[in-house]
This record gives structure tokens, sequence and C-alpha cells, in this order.
């Protein structure tokens, strides 16, 4: 079980969410809105390589030979936060009106990020301190995004 929550935080899992939902913005002519997703998986994934070159951690003892990348930040960590927390801020800024499901999206983003990094724990694949450190990178990237965003939007607006 712990696998299948990893692997939604993977790689090849946020690649794809970010082409599908790039692909969706770009039909529903959401110019703005698309450039600021680019934006966040790439500048995210360049901020995972820098951390990871800079701090040089090795992984846990279980997985060493598993992994071919360095410990901190956890990749999957950081990813699945910037992934579906820009996911979940789309979603309540084009979806339901409703308090409710704004809450639930959010909910939702909440507890799969939490999954994930749990996930990443169980495996062996990180310390603790990684996931946390993945969490925040992640989150301080993902606040610079949004909140760019809302500043491009509300200037385009006026």
């Amino acid at each position: 079980m712990f696998r299948a929550i990893s692997a939604l935080g993977s790689p090849l899992v946020m690649i794809m969410l970010a082409l599908g939902v790039a692909i969706m913005l770009g039909i529903r002519k959401q110019g703005l809105l698309l450039e600021g997703w680019v934006t966040a998986f790439l500048g995210g994934a360049l901020l995972n390589g820098v951390l990871k070159r800079a701090i040089h951690r090795p992984r846990p003892l279980a997985a060493v030979g598993l992994y071919h990348s360095w410990s901190f930040p956890s990749g999957h960590a950081m990813g699945s936060l910037i992934g579906y927390g820009m996911l979940a801020y789309l979603l309540v800024l084009l979806g339901p009106r409703s308090p409710r499901a704004r809450l639930a999206i959010m909910g939702a983003a909440t507890i799969l990020v939490l999954s994930i990094g749990l996930s990443r724990l169980y495996l062996g694949a990180h310390y603790f301190s990684d996931v946390v450190g993945g969490y925040g990178a992640g989150m301080l990237w993902l606040s610079a995004c949004i909140s760019g965003l809302e500043v491009a939007r509300r200037w385009r607006a006026a």
C-alpha cells in the first residue's frame, strides 16, 4: 500500500499531472495560470536538484543502492506538495464556489501530500528531516508561485 501511495509522488506521476493540467489550461485558454503552473513545476524541480547537490546527504542504510540521488530534501515530499498544492489552488480558483467543496479539495490535497511523505518514511527511503525539509522548501516555492499568480491576476484585472 505504501509503495502505491509513494508512487503518487513519483517523478513519472508528477510529470503526467503537469502535462495533463497544462493541456487542460491551454485548451481553456488560461494563459496566466498555465505560466504559473509550468513555473511551479520547473522551479520546484530545479530547487530540489540544487538543494540535493548542495547538501549531499546520503540515504538511510535501508535505501542505499535502491536510489541514485541524495536524500535531502525528499523529492517526493517536495514535488507532491508543489504539484498537488498547485492543483488544489487551481481547482479552488476555477472550480466550485461552495465553501464545503473548497474545503474538501484542500483537505484531500493535504491528506495526499502527508500520506506521500509518510510512505517515504515507512519505505525507508528518507529520514524524517528529509521529508520535513522537502515540505518546507516546497511550501516556500508554492507560496511564492501562488502569491505571484495572485498579484499578476489582480494586476491584469485592474
